[in-house]
């Protein structure tokens, strides 16, 4: 049945997929734009790898604390909105800047504009019910992955004519997206939260009351400790791997890398959209059997450490993309998992403030994380460096396992 939730859905989704379209857009390009903006090889990584991410972090970081207050308190459809026509100006705009420092006040922008993500997830939370969220939040999370590597093709393809042409695009096709949102949203009653019942639309008091319930469990405690480690590989996959298979492991094309590197994208995708299946197992969808929750979880984080550090300490071939894809898809898998838990462990009234939080402490880690990252390799070797960082995630898995010893098994 094709409700009015599934409408608002599809049309959200495909706003967050064309917003999500910009994350990677530099990817293929990063020695291009640095030769653009007259960096030369070490500033391309201090500068486009670690300086942007930390500066877009210092906006991100009271901007989504007001999102996330805004996101509980006021419209979602007037936040998701407005937030998407303000990426849709700054990535047009960025055809007509040729100083670094604007370029870097737009990217912030941008960032800004992406975190309508979080408020669209609470309007996931509010739709749908605590059964079908973890199939409706795979799939969501799938598609909006989808777009990330969308983007990075896109931005590929379109390489011959300028770097530059992508980013209006994005701009384009972001705008035209949160006009059909605004149009469905306005057409469609307040969706009902399942199939049998009509939910009454809560809101929140303010975020005061979400900062005390990231202590009020040892779920949230756990969940927000490790999150600043949580993406990190990710992150540093979308922001260097084709760079770095085409300019230093051999790639013959900036095409054949985008190839491989997608493979890890792909195997995202895939997690993410069967994670609900993958996880049936753990009982009543996440909110049974906490200690196995913890223990599958932190298995799951160390499953990609091993094959992410043979990708990057080798010579490109495209049999690379064997282990980019099942390190992906335990990577999708986990994503979904943790935010599942996370929403699902909390009263809906404050689920954006909290996914705000959650996703501020990634950002932190993102941030830090790619600064320390492009400093060590300024001043040492790349590859070595690049091949231990998904090591990070035995921060996440020891996190997990101490928690896990606080329950007991069901």
């Amino acid at each position: 049945e094709f409700t009015n939730a599934h409408q608002v859905f599809y049309t959200g989704a495909a706003l967050q997929i064309c917003l999500a379209m910009e994350g990677l857009l530099l990817a293929p390009h990063l020695s291009d734009i640095a030769t653009d903006f007259g960096l030369d090889a070490r500033q391309r990584d201090l500068n486009l790898g670690g300086l942007l991410s930390l500066v877009i972090l210092l906006v991100s970081l009271p901007a989504s604390a007001a999102i996330g207050y805004f996101g509980d308190t006021r419209d979602r459809k007037v936040v998701i909105f407005g937030l998407a026509l303000l990426g849709a100006a700054a990535n047009t705009l960025v055809a007509v800047v040729h100083s670094f420092a604007l370029f870097v006040v737009l990217r912030c922008l941008s960032a800004v504009s992406a975190m309508s993500n979080m408020v669209f997830v609470s309007l996931i939370a509010e739709m749908y019910s605590h059964r079908e969220r973890s199939v409706i939040l795979g799939n969501y999370n799938a598609v909006r992955g989808t777009g990330v590597g969308l983007g990075v093709i896109l931005s590929t393809a379109l390489s011959r004519a300028s770097w530059r042409v992508s980013f209006v695009l994005v701009g384009v096709l972001s705008f035209a997206a949160a006009m059909l949102f605004a149009v469905v949203y306005t057409k469609c009653e307040m969706p009902a939260h399942s199939k049998a019942t009509k939910r009454t639309p809560v809101r929140p008091t303010s975020l005061r009351e979400a900062v005390p319930l990231m202590f009020h469990s040892g779920v949230n405690v756990a969940l927000f400790l490790q999150a600043p480690f949580s993406t990190l590989p990710i992150d540093f996959i979308g922001v260097y791997m084709i760079d770095w298979f085409f300019k230093d492991a051999g790639a013959p094309s900036k095409f054949a890398a985008l190839v491989v590197a997608a493979s890890f994208a792909l195997g995202l995708v895939f997690g993410q959209a069967n994670a609900a299946a993958c996880t049936r197992c753990l009982g009543d969808t996440l909110t049974g059997d906490r200690r196995l929750t913890f223990v599958t979880t932190a298995a799951l984080y160390t499953i990609p450490i091993v094959p992410l550090a043979f990708v990057w300490s080798s010579p490109f071939s495209f049999w690379l993309m064997l282990p980019c894809v099942g390190a992906g898809f335990a990577a999708g898998v986990n994503m979904t998992l943790t935010r599942t838990l996370l929403l699902n462990s909390n009263p809906g009234h404050v689920h954006t403030s909290l996914y705000a939080i959650f996703c501020t402490l990634e950002s932190v880690g993102k941030g830090v994380g790619l600064m320390v990252l492009s400093y060590c390799m300024a001043h040492g070797d790349r590859g070595v460096i690049l091949a231990a960082s998904s090591s990070v995630w035995l921060v996440c898995a020891f996190v997990l396992l101490v928690a896990s010893s606080f329950y007991s098994a069901k």
